[in-house]
Parts: structure tokens; sequence; C-alpha cells
């Protein structure tokens, strides 16, 4: 009899090494992103995720699931204040898409409205640079008033080359 469970023991093993299990303890080693301009870039965090998602046999819903679980602040608000993100059947994709998407000029088909998207990205590109500076560079900047990102990085380099 105990011969017989040994070898039910062992059918048992062999059966089970070829069938890949889920493990979510990856999970707890993916750290929080909030979206922050100082945290490290969307595209850094979703790979780490679809990595972990890859080793540790993860369906879809967990990657989605995990992915939800691990925004904070500003990324979190934005997933919660979108009707197709916070709907239980989203799929990664569609999440990945609106994340890396928020982070870059969204494209158009209307070259007109395409202008005027870069147009708004560049301005505030600029504004951002201009008011980013401190000192003697950022009052500089502010007076000399530059039009283009090119201009506001030439005065900058200048007016901290002549100190």
């Amino acid at each position: 009899m105990e011969a017989r469970i040994v070898q039910l023991e062992e059918q048992l093993r062999r059966l089970t090494i070829g069938v890949k299990t889920k493990d979510l303890s990856l999970a707890a080693r993916i750290k929080e992103w909030s979206g922050h301009s100082k945290a490290k870039p969307v595209t850094e965090f979703l790979t780490q995720l679809e990595q972990c998602a890859h080793v540790s046999n993860w369906s879809t819903e967990d990657l989605v699931n995990i992915l939800k679980a691990k925004l904070t602040g500003e990324a979190l608000q934005f997933v919660n204040g979108k009707d197709e993100l916070t709907d239980g059947r989203v799929s990664y994709e569609v999440v990945k898409a609106a994340r890396v998407d928020r982070k870059t000029i969204r494209k158009s088909s209307d070259p007109t409205e395409q202008r005027i998207r870069k147009e708004e990205a560049d301005f505030r590109l600029l504004t951002s640079f201009i008011y980013g500076m401190r000192g003697k560079v950022g009052r500089e900047l502010k007076i000399r008033n530059p039009e283009t990102v090119e201009q506001a990085l030439s005065i900058a380099t200048m007016v901290q080359n002549a100190k």
C-alpha cells in the first residue's frame, strides 16, 4: 500500500511540474507611482509591471488590478477621473495607452489641430522652463521673455556662464 502511495505521489509531482502557477508576491516589490514630475517615467513603471506580470504568470485582469493599486496622487486622480478607466472590465492596453498619452502630445489627423496642440505644448514647456529657473538666470529670462525654448536655453546658458 505504501509503495502505491509513493508511486502516486511521484506521478502527481510529474503532473504539476509543467503547470504554471500564479505568483502575486512580486506585486509587493513594485513601488507605488504618483505620476509626479519627480517620479520615474511612466514607461519605466509600466515596463517593471509588465516584467513582473510575465515572470509571475499574472492574467491581464491581475495586471490591471495591480496597476491601479500601485497608483497614488496625481496618477490615481487621473485614472479615477476617467469613466472608461474605472470600469472593472477595462483592458490593460487601454489603461496603459491612457497613461502614456497623458505625458505626450496627442496626435490628430487634422493638421491645423495638430499645429495648435504642438504650439500649446511648446508654450507650456517654455513657461515651465522660464518659471522653473531661479536666481539671476530666472530673473533674466523673465525680463528678456524669449519666444522659444531654444532662445530660453541660450539665454540661460549665457547668463550662467557669465557668472
